[in-house]
């Protein structure tokens, strides 16, 4: 429309008999219908690729991080920097006219302060007050007759006007962290009417119960930017306590640190729950053993620096689901049941350990409920490989996995395939090297969630498979 119209108004004007009255109204045209045009809404892919670009700014910890998000930048320059259109840079935010190429100086802006931060050489930590301390030996006032006695002296308490203190901390030990927490600021500078926070963080313990213990004044405000041994780090928004629980610990050996959090694929923003973890114990023991809040979202977690984005889950299914190096027994496995996903994702119903040489049923019926409501299983992952199963109960998924024990056959019967999968009707232990008698048949275990049938179709015998004529469980069994 615009260049249709523009388009009429040069013809026009290289036209002799254009008069003047015509000539002023195609300019109010062109004025009326042009300079008044809005610019189109941005395409979704122009905003999914600046949205995550301005989520993982707020996440730099260091100059590689730094490097390899000015390398992101120059792409989404090279493909974008013509754009311009109305959107928001953040998902939830106002719209406003945005054009790739300003996009692109602002996001570089963000990379080369973050690199100039980490470039700056520390002595090691230091507690850093947000303005300078008066020196005890400052010159007097130009119009005050300087007293004998009026040099302050160095432990002289400050003046009511100065800034207020940080938060008192604890002892600063070996390898401790001093962080420093600002509000209204992306530059870890003091903002007008507000006052930082200093916290020490000592490596070993959690780092939410030592943030909840210090935040102080800052618990209810909105933290912009945090200053970590002197390096400043610009940060997603957040509360107080998820902006001082994201910074990284120490790494201690054995001793994983992480962070969850439940509304960022990339670790920033608000932090649901934190814990230093014990690779000598079991996962799924810890993570129920401690979740406060067991039914948050959790979108992606941290552990020791290192983030990992999940499928949206609640928080117990993530937890559980972290790749650890926990230490298990030789003859121990892992075992997590999935009731709605065949990739072994999303969430966890059952977890627990499969011990080889101990019965299977016994070890199946006590697997703990990480989630219930469900009793399906489309998949179990088996120290750490995903096995994907006929939809089925998760006794009969569990019950189909090989667990040899000295001197006995191991066997599984399956009412309802002829391929040893999909429900599991009896299963146990038989002697080794002969025919069972109908008495040991009788003793193997009814599993009480699989439909009921009085008819095998298969049998696994030691993890083979048998076809079998279908026939009365009893029938089959005493003609192993």
């Amino acid at each position: 429309m615009c260049w249709a119209v523009l388009k009429g108004i040069f013809v026009a004007k290289n036209t002799k008999s254009l008069k003047l009255q015509a000539f002023s109204l195609m300019l109010a045209t062109f004025a009326a219908s042009c300079g008044k045009e809005e610019k189109p809404n941005c395409t979704a892919e122009f905003q999914a690729d600046l949205q995550k670009l301005t989520t993982l700014s707020k996440t730099l910890t260091s100059t590689a991080a730094a490097d390899a998000f000015l390398n992101k930048v120059n792409d989404f320059e090279s493909k974008w920097s013509g754009e311009e259109c109305l959107g928001a840079r953040e998902r939830g935010g106002a719209k406003s006219e945005l054009k790739g190429s300003d996009e692109a100086s602002r996001l570089k802006d963000t990379a080369k302060r973050a690199k100039s931060a980490f470039s700056v050489p520390t002595s090691g930590p230091q507690i850093l007050t947000p303005t300078a301390t008066p020196s005890p030996t400052a010159t007097p006032s130009p119009t005050a007759t300087p007293s004998p006695t009026a040099t302050p002296s160095p432990t002289a308490t400050p003046s009511p006007t100065a800034t207020p203190s940080p938060t008192a901390t604890p002892t600063q030990g070996p390898g401790s962290l001093i962080v420093t927490l600002y509000e209204a600021s992306d530059y870890c500078t003091v903002a007008s009417s507000s006052s930082p926070a200093t916290l020490i963080l000592n490596p070993g313990t959690d780092s939410l119960s030592q943030c909840r213990a210090q935040v102080g004044h800052l618990a209810s405000k909105s933290i912009w930017s945090v200053q970590i041994n002197g390096r400043c780090v610009d940060i997603s928004d957040t509360d107080a306590v998820s902006a001082c629980t994201g910074v990284d610990l120490p790494v201690v050996a054995g001793r994983p640190h992480v962070q969850f959090y439940d509304s960022s694929d990339y670790c920033s923003g608000k932090v649901s729950e934190a814990r230093m973890f014990n690779l000598s114990e079991p996962l799924h023991v810890q993570c129920m053993g401690w979740a406060t809040n067991p039914k948050s979202t959790t979108w992606s977690y941290k552990v020791d620096g290192r983030c990992t984005d999940v499928a949206d889950t609640d928080f117990l299914s993530a937890c559980v689901t972290m790749n650890l190096p926990i230490q298990k027994k030789s003859n121990e496995r892992e075992i997590l049941v999935f009731g709605s996903s065949d990739y072994c994702t999303g969430t966890v119903h059952k977890a627990g350990a499969l011990n080889d040489g101990d019965d299977l049923f016994t070890q199946c019926s006590n697997l703990k409920t990480v989630n219930s409501g469900s009793a399906q299983a489309w998949a179990y992952r088996l120290n750490g490989a995903c096995v994907d199963v006929a939809d089925t109960d998760f006794m009969s998924a569990c019950l189909s996995i090989n667990t040899p024990v000295t001197g006995l056959t191991q066997v599984q019967f399956f009412p309802g395939s002829d391929y040893c999968s999909g429900a599991v009707s009896y299963a146990g232990y038989l002697p080794k090297g002969r025919s069972p008698t109908l008495a040991e048949c009788r003793s193997l275990r009814l599993n009480p969630l699989a439909p009921s049938s009085s008819s095998v179709w298969s049998v696994k015998v030691d993890g083979a498979c048998r076809d079998v004529a279908d026939s009365a469980f009893e029938q089959v069994c005493i003609g192993l």
